[in-house]
């Protein structure tokens, strides 16, 4: 994959490069003028100002802020294009294990908050959310109005869904339904579950994944050790703990395994949000994806044009720096 950040360390190792070409060649003036010039004659004429030497600094100081400027955002309109004809589709679950806090703020939480930044680094692409438990909905269509996709991942609780379980099978055969009939778009599941599974073995919907030619992200919130279900009144107030019939505490624990060798499977890729785990991962990896042949996109964004006007820039610095011209001592000291 293309590294904005190596491209933008390399530019600014030229323009130090051209700066010391730059010391180089008035070093090399200097030690020629001393051989034309007297002492008290030399004094005066270096008090003068070399128009060569001002365009050289003019020249490192445009190049020096282009590669400042290359650190920015590399995203182009060439990768809008790309994302613009992509489906994403968010399958999040919203059983009642998923308000378990051994993530922060809950396991669900966790997820909203992906969904959240997965909106802010969209470009262009059609976003949509399918919600699951015992069975799935399609919480938002496939749409670019990203503040609806907001508004209803905002919406999502544990327990949305009356029929309980985890019905992940049923969730990612709902994903591949919701997706666009067009071939060319492509198409990505952005799956964020505890990994608690209570319907058939999942890995049946592999074959029709690969119907849709949609690649898989999954992502496991929680821990594999386990975490009591609080059970919260509508304004976040905790009114007691998930017991079973018994009166015992029940434990949710999430299942990284399952998930991870889903992942394995439909060749996709795999990770585990727990604790305060960062989600930033997952975005890149969302970010990675092109438009279907599981390559890169080749930016051609800032970073890139800043890289071939900084090369101009230096080439013509260098071209001053290192121009030997006959007489030029001798033109300087006239």
């Amino acid at each position: 994959m293309y590294d904005r950040w190596l491209v933008t360390g390399a530019m600014f190792l030229l323009v130090a490069a051209a700066a010391a070409a730059l010391a180089r060649a008035d070093r090399l003036r200097r030690v020629a003028l001393d051989g034309l010039l007297a002492t008290g004659a030399r004094g005066l004429v270096l008090r003068g100002r070399d128009p060569r030497r001002l365009r050289l600094v003019a020249l490192l100081c445009a190049a020096a802020a282009l590669a400042a400027a290359s650190v920015g955002s590399s995203r182009s309109s060439f990768e809008d294009a790309a994302r613009a004809d992509r489906d994403l589709l968010v399958v999040v679950d919203t059983s009642l294990s998923m308000a378990a806090e051994d993530a922060q703020p809950s396991r669900l939480g966790a997820a909203k908050q992906t969904i959240r930044a997965l909106l802010q680094q969209a470009a262009g692409e059609r976003i949509g959310v399918v919600a699951f438990a015992g069975s799935a909905i399609v919480q938002c269509p496939l749409t670019r109005d990203y503040s609806a996709v907001a508004m209803l991942t905002d919406s999502l609780h544990p327990g949305i869904i009356p029929q309980p379980g985890s019905a992940l099978r049923d969730a990612l055969f709902e994903a591949g339904r919701a997706f666009s009939a067009e071939p060319t778009r492509a198409r990505v599941v952005v799956l964020i579950t505890d990994g608690e599974d209570h319907s058939s073995a999942p890995e049946g919907v592999l074959a029709h994944l690969r119907k849709h030619d949609a690649a898989l992200i999954a992502v496991c919130v929680g821990s594999a050790e386990g975490a009591p279900i609080p059970i919260r009144a509508d304004d976040g107030q905790l009114m007691r703990y998930k017991r079973d019939r018994a009166g015992r505490l029940v434990s949710t624990k999430a299942g990284p395994e399952l998930l991870g060798g889903l992942a394995e499977r439909a060749g996709g890729s795999f990770f585990h949000i727990h604790g305060r785990g960062a989600f930033g991962d997952v975005l890149d990896a969302v970010a990675r994806l092109d438009t279907g042949d599981g390559e890169s996109i080749l930016r051609r964004g800032p970073t890139a044009l800043a890289a071939y006007a900084l090369a101009a820039l230096l080439l013509e610095a260098w071209a001053y720096a290192f121009t030997r011209r006959r007489g030029g001592a001798a033109t300087e000291a006239a």
